[in-house]
């Protein structure tokens, strides 16, 4: 560590290489009286909140390009404590590309300062920022209860006055609407005003030299230097509306009256699944599974690789940046992942932009894109996550230990980096491409919405897609290292060890097996909380889970994972099997059964109360899965129906010692 005062520059640089990244800032604090809250006060913060997002979009739009030398970058500024003023500006960056993150930081702030912002930045965020105070009021009436405690506790630390999302729209909408971009830039002039920066590196980055410091400080005093130019950003699209072809008529309708759902089949084969619900209101939420996801990978490393590229790459007409500014003063959300089964787009909006959700979901299908830029910045990003997992504890999971309790399948864990490495984008599109276009294809959406609306709009934009074929999941099978073990080192100065027990179960599709996994695994926990964090203070965060899996016949694991100190792995491994060994013969009370149920049951009843239960655990798939349609209907019943005596079972057919596999992690 090491730091140097020089004419109202500060330098700071420290030496971290387990961060497995590098990241560079200038930033600058000063003293502030405290200031009781007013419209004016709110004003201020909401002009100076309206610049920094401004510069944020310009760091978002370098960060997606394949030649700017950082992967991410953020600014801001506020008030803590009410004393303490602060900015800042800062990037993460590989080691070696230090000192070219620090010359382009150093140069996008003054590049704002010297020549401000353009008329048509300003109003993309007007735009946004309106956006979200009309669509605050139109789910006022749904808020997340913890959420919303966590603003008033925030409001109240902050002394803030607590308004309601009608309030705040009615104090705001018209402040942003005559909001000018001379005051917007005199505002982050003013912010940035102060004459002293504090300029830190700090993580992994090797400064070459006797005096490091000194370095930084040449690096930033050249970068000032520079000659920097006014912004020119790229110029708004219209959304590109695509004209496949006629509307293909609905072959099939049922309804499913137990759970008031109900589905529509078009003649091309695509599936919509429908529930309206009252939990969110004037909010919808759609699932769009295609293909057959993580099961269907033909290189390891793939799926983790396309999930992050093909969620920044826009589509094939698109790019993210654009695509992010047509939906920007919308409410509509969408992200990419790769489920064990298919997959997904995951999206949501208010009813007013259902149609734009509509449009950019078909978009994303029949118009899918792999951009290069984006494929070389993941692949930068990915860099920096496997060093960063290379010394850390937990990641050994990931790295290794998952593909160990999967008898070494390649459908597990992460290749080494010299194996992901040469993944190409060429590769994504190969695999991915074919099922988003033509790949059996089922959209599933849940919320407050007009039934006959939504399957109009279906039918105008999904039915219209190519013809989806019919095809069978690829069938995997892995194995279970039965009594095995697998010693790992990292290279970490943190004295801090893992160790992992875990035994096979089962997979998914007997539902009330799982679920009494679930219950066996919690009493599981309680159990080893007692007995090692209570008993022997050995551990922090002792926790047991079971995950069956939905396409591994027969798969599943009840895993036990400790962080503990290096030195007492083999002291909790025996305490770990010997609660095994008493669950295995039966010694579970009913008192631990119902302290398992009761929190359970709670969480239960809020859950069957979310969009995110019916969409996910129920309608997304269920014409593959046809099955999970009765689940809702016997969910608290299964938990609360079942006996000590079921359980008991469950841990004598699961739980015997000698069946666990270990796996310990130590540092070096």
């Amino acid at each position: 560590i090491g730091q140097m005062i020089r004419d109202d520059l500060e330098f700071f640089y420290h030496y971290e290489s387990e961060m497995g990244i590098t990241e560079i800032s200038i930033e600058s604090m000063w003293n502030v009286k405290p200031e009781n809250d007013s419209s004016a006060l709110q004003v201020r913060e909401l002009t100076r909140y309206v610049g920094s997002k401004i510069l944020q979009y310009r760091l978002d739009e370098l960060a997606s390009k394949s030649d700017t030398p950082f992967t991410s970058a953020k600014i801001y500024a506020g008030i803590f404590l009410e004393r303490f003023a602060y900015a800042s500006i800062s990037a993460k960056s590989d080691p070696e590309k230090w000192k070219e993150t620090l010359t382009v930081i150093e140069n996008t702030l003054r590049q704002a300062l010297v020549y401000g912002f353009t008329e048509d930045e300003l109003q993309r965020v007007k735009k946004e920022l309106l956006a979200e105070l009309d669509s605050a009021v139109l789910t006022a009436n749904s808020r997340n209860s913890k959420k919303l405690t966590a603003t008033i506790i925030r409001n109240a630390n902050n002394n803030r006055v607590m308004q309601s999302p009608k309030q705040e729209r009615e104090l705001m909408a018209p402040v942003l609407q005559k909001m000018s971009l001379a005051e917007v830039e005199q505002n982050f002039r003013e912010t940035w005003s102060k004459s002293s920066r504090m300029v830190k590196v700090n993580g992994n980055a090797v400064i070459e030299g006797k005096d490091p410091l000194a370095i930084i400080m040449a690096i930033y005093t050249s970068a000032a230097k520079e000659q920097v130019t006014a912004y020119k950003g790229e110029s708004l699209q219209e959304f590109p509306y695509l004209h496949l072809g006629n509307i293909q008529a609905i072959t099939s309708q049922k309804d499913f009256p137990d759970i008031n759902a109900k589905r529509v089949v078009f003649g091309n084969n695509v599936v919509l699944n429908l529930k309206k619900t009252s939990f969110q209101e004037n909010e919808l939420q759609v699932s769009v599974d295609f293909g057959f996801g993580k099961s269907s990978e033909p290189i390891p490393g793939l799926a983790r690789l396309s999930e992050v590229v093909i969620g920044q790459s826009g589509t094939a007409t698109l790019s993210k940046n654009a695509l992010d500014r047509i939906v920007g003063d919308s409410s509509v959300e969408l992200t990419f992942r790769i489920n064990p089964a298919s997959f997904n787009w995951q999206g949501k909006a208010l009813n007013k932009d259902m149609e734009l959700l509509f449009q950019v979901v078909q978009s994303v299908l029949a118009d899918p894109g792999v951009d290069a830029a984006s494929f070389g910045v993941s692949m930068d990003r990915f860099k920096q996550s496997y060093d960063m997992m290379a010394n850390d504890v937990r990641s050994a999971m990931t790295l290794h230990g998952d593909k160990f309790l999967a008898g070494g399948s390649r459908f597990f864990g992460l290749p080494p980096w010299a194996e992901f490495s040469k993944l190409t984008s060429e590769q994504i599109q190969k695999w991915i491409f074919p099922a988003a276009q033509s790949g059996a294809l089922e959209i599933s959406i849940v919320g407050d919405f007009d039934e006959k609306k939504v399957v109009t709009m279906a039918e105008k934009y999904f039915s219209v897609l190519p013809k989806r074929s019919e095809q069978e999941m690829p069938e995997r099978e892995v194995s279970f290292p039965e009594g095995e073990s697998l010693a790992l080192t990292v290279p970490s100065s943190i004295d801090k060890g893992m160790l992992v027990l875990a035994w096979k179960t089962d997979d998914y599709w007997d539902i009330n097996r799982t679920r009494g996994l679930h219950l066996l695994a919690e009493i599981f926990s309680d159990k080893m909380r007692r007995v090692i964090r209570e008993k022997l203070s050995a551990t922090y965060s002792p926790q047991v889970y079971n995950a069956s899996s939905r396409i591994y016949k027969d798969y599943g694991l009840m895993q036990a994972i400790l962080i503990v100190d290096p030195d007492q792995i083999e002291l909790l491994r025996k305490e770990v099997l010997k609660i095994s060994h008493d669950m295995w013969k039966g010694k579970i009370t009913e008192t631990e059964l119902e302290r398992a149920k009761r929190p359970m049951l709670t969480s239960l009843k809020d859950m069957v109360r979310s969009n995110r239960y019916w969409l996910k655990s129920v309608l997304a798939m269920s014409a593959r899965n046809p099955e999970q349609l009765l689940w809702p209907t016997t969910i608290l019943q299964d938990f609360k129906s079942y006996s000590l005596e079921d359980i008991k079972t469950l841990g004598a057919r699961y739980l015997k010692p000698e069946k666990a596999a270990t796996i310990s992690v130590v540092p070096e």
